[in-house]
């Protein structure tokens, strides 16, 4: 294993388990000895910049954040890059196919998760998700930019509702990607995860050799081929594993704790271990 100068992670189900908002205190530990070490770390995911910070508390201030499923990547130097969802037309068409299609949806901003209104059964999710979603009357009259339109399946329905002939008028110019957790992500095709990681590693004058991600969705492929280093979690799908370098344990079997310790222990940063 070369010198690893930059990590990136998705949140749910590879530094987390799914539907949940808690992260190991070893791992924030280890990840803080990381960053000690001159190791740069990223997060990845489809997740708002605010519940992402919700996530990883005290690392909120030392690590860069690739949200919205790469739409806004938020900087070191309190730089933001934003891909919005599309122009006013596309947006306020998607939008509107939303409303009518009777499942439950949101939109993210460049910070928050919005929703006009959905059940019950995906507040409570939300809730133990540690995920805050902000009513507003019309998303389409908000401040805030739309980067994200994200929908969500109690029933395992989102991997045939990906594929529906409703969705394919917005097909040319957006990306659906099944995000875990029962979400469809839609966002332009401008903005991706591997887009985040190439801002990242320009930033920090980091190269891809130098650079180790983990996933566990589709939409983390396209991290993969911005790395040396790609890593898929065992609950993963085939094709994301097929696509990754190798495997490791998910986040039950602290498998990042135990990668980045290794990691340390091989660059010789921490003794006794």
């Amino acid at each position: 294993m070369g010198k690893i100068r930059l990590l990136v992670t998705d949140i749910d189900d590879t530094l987390i388990p799914g539907g949940t908002d808690y992260l190991n205190p070893n791992l924030e530990a280890v990840i803080h000895k990381a960053l000690d070490a001159g190791i740069h770390v990223g997060i990845a995911t489809g997740r708002g910049f605010k519940g992402a910070k919700g996530v990883v508390g005290s690392l909120t201030k030392r690590i860069n954040f690739i949200t919205g499923n790469g739409a806004v990547v938020s900087l070191e130097d309190g730089r933001k890059k934003v891909v919005a969802l599309g122009d006013d037309k596309l947006t306020k068409s998607l939008v509107e196919y939303a409303r009518e299609s009777g499942h439950d949806w949101v939109v993210q901003g460049m910070e928050s998760v919005f929703y006009e209104k959905v059940s019950d059964r995906f507040l409570e999710a939300m809730k133990v998700a540690g995920i805050t979603c902000n009513p507003v009357d019309d998303v389409l009259n908000m401040e805030d930019k739309i980067t994200t339109l994200s929908f969500n399946f109690s029933d395992g329905m989102e991997k045939e509702y990906i594929n529906h002939r409703g969705l394919d008028p917005f097909r040319k110019e957006l990306v659906f990607s099944l995000a875990g957790c029962g979400f469809i992500d839609i966002y332009n095709k401008g903005a991706s995860k591997g887009r985040g990681i190439k801002i990242l590693q320009e930033h920090l004058g980091v190269g891809p050799e130098e650079t180790a991600v983990f996933g566990d969705s589709p939409n983390d492929i396209s991290m993969f081929s911005c790395a040396e280093y790609s890593y898929a979690v065992e609950g993963a799908s085939k094709e994301v594993k097929n696509a990754a370098k190798a495997v490791i344990k998910g986040p039950e079997q602290s498998g990042l704790l135990k990668y980045i310790e290794d990691l340390l222990r091989k660059n010789g940063e921490v003794d006794g271990w």
